[in-house]
């Protein structure tokens, strides 16, 4: 039979239901597991990356990683390592600013900024 974690706990929460004391260790022991591993991955995503922090000499303006709103300015983004990301900064009545690509490498830390000019 072909292992199935997904599958292993759904009958082990069905006998956990019924009150089966090895099937709740079980769970624990299960639940305990991934947690750390989700831990260990989280923690080795962290260390591949950088972080970009993103100003300009406006207020209120709008931050797009690789074309998706991601926030306004002051921003620190966390960024994939070694890797090409467009930035672009706009707001209405002004002239859109575009970085690109920007690239950041494991734990770097880099800052931009940009002047936006009136249209």
């Amino acid at each position: 039979v072909k292992k199935d974690l997904k599958v292993a706990i759904n009958y082990y929460k069905l006998a956990a239901k019924q009150n089966n004391k090895n099937a709740i260790k079980s769970l624990d022991v299960i639940n305990k597991l991934l947690a750390k591993k989700k831990k260990e991955n989280m923690q080795k995503e962290s260390m591949e990356v950088g972080y970009l922090t993103v100003r300009s000499n406006v207020n209120n303006d709008k931050v797009y990683l690789n074309g998706k709103f991601v926030g306004k300015t002051k921003l620190i983004l966390p960024l994939s390592s070694n890797t090409a990301h467009s930035i672009e900064i706009r707001k209405a009545g002004y002239k859109t600013y575009k970085f690109q690509p920007v690239r950041v490498q494991t734990k770097e830390k880099k800052t931009i900024r940009a002047y936006l000019e009136r249209l």
